[in-house]
């Protein structure tokens, strides 16, 4: 019999199409030995939405969508920026799914490289949560996090966690009340700037397994990375933190991830023109031609040299423009 392994997205009707992104790019690394149950969270979705979303199934790797509106306290829940309620979806997870023991949650700005049912295989013990802390003492790091960490729930940056991917033990989540506790935390910190990611963080302080980085590896340090010649073989989730996504902002080298898997991907069209459209990218644009070859399929080691040349190819013309005037 096949293990089963559960997964947790959660998405709104702005961000279904780079959650099936997402979730492309886990059924294209998936162990074939595995059952794959992938669960999309939603309060408001268009019809057309889930099924899009559910037509991704496959054998051996099911969709659903699951809407968890009952569950939503909108009073109680608040949001900076460009943050959506959605991301508040992690704390009921125990509560929907009490046939699992443990789950995977993920986010839905990230693209995977390598087979999660590894991450998954993760024994947490008398842990509550898995998770990797994305932290490396950098000084802007320590300006926007020691204070405010040790002031508002008494933790260091690098016993922080990042909860965009997590394994979580929903047998002790349900044993020891985390939902409710999670929910009372809120309604005592009303002013926190990573809302839910310090409510988890809070309250599972001194009970969360610390995981590699390569489960949880920031756009910024795998670009910083890649650029001091790091090995990167090892990475298997690229998560796209911030407003630095791949669908606002112009090219980064891990964004090539993610145009790939988007091709693959019932809205596949749509993306492909708002990707080529954002910035107001020209035809000749290095980021256009990857988005291209990306959809062409194109991969493998010439793949990715001929993108970095026609990246540091536009680079240059650039710079000799600049110092030509």
């Amino acid at each position: 019999m096949k293990q089963t392994v559960p997964v947790v997205f959660a998405t709104d009707k702005e961000f279904a199409p780079y959650c099936s992104t997402s979730i492309a790019s886990l059924l294209r690394t998936r162990d074939l030995e595995r059952e794959y149950r992938i669960y999309v969270f939603y309060d408001k979705l268009d019809s057309e939405d889930k099924c899009l979303l559910e037509s991704m199934s496959q054998p051996g790797a099911s969709v659903e969508c699951v809407n968890v509106s009952g569950y939503i306290d909108k009073k109680l829940f608040y949001t900076h920026g460009r943050q959506s309620i959605a991301t508040y979806y992690r704390f009921f997870v125990g509560d929907v799914f009490p046939q699992y023991d443990k789950i995977l949650y993920l986010d839905s700005d990230i693209a995977i490289l390598k087979d999660v049912g590894e991450l998954y295989d993760v024994e947490l013990g008398n842990n509550l949560l898995g998770g990797v802390v994305i932290y490396r003492g950098k000084p802007e790091e320590k300006r926007s996090k020691e204070e405010y960490l040790e002031r508002t729930m008494g933790v260091t940056p690098d016993k922080y966690i990042n909860a965009g991917i997590l394994v979580m033990n929903l047998e002790l989540f349900r044993q020891e009340k985390v939902q409710e506790k999670c929910i009372s935390y809120l309604e005592t910190h009303r002013q926190l700037k990573w809302m839910d990611q310090d409510v988890l963080n809070g309250v599972c302080k001194g009970r969360i397994l610390f995981l590699p980085e390569k489960w949880n590896m920031s756009q910024f340090y795998y670009d910083a990375d890649y650029s001091d010649g790091g090995a990167m073989d090892d990475v298997a989730i690229v998560h796209y933190l911030n407003r630095q996504k791949p669908w606002w902002v112009s090219f980064r080298r891990c964004h090539l991830f993610f145009y790939q898997a988007a091709s693959w991907t019932p809205y596949a069209d749509s993306l492909r023109c708002q990707l080529l459209a954002c910035n107001n990218v020209s035809s000749k644009n290095p980021r256009q031609e990857m988005i291209k070859m990306a959809s062409r399929g194109e991969v493998g080691p010439r793949y990715f040299l001929r993108c970095v040349l026609i990246w540091a190819k536009g680079k240059a013309k650039r710079f000799i423009k600049r110092f030509a005037k």
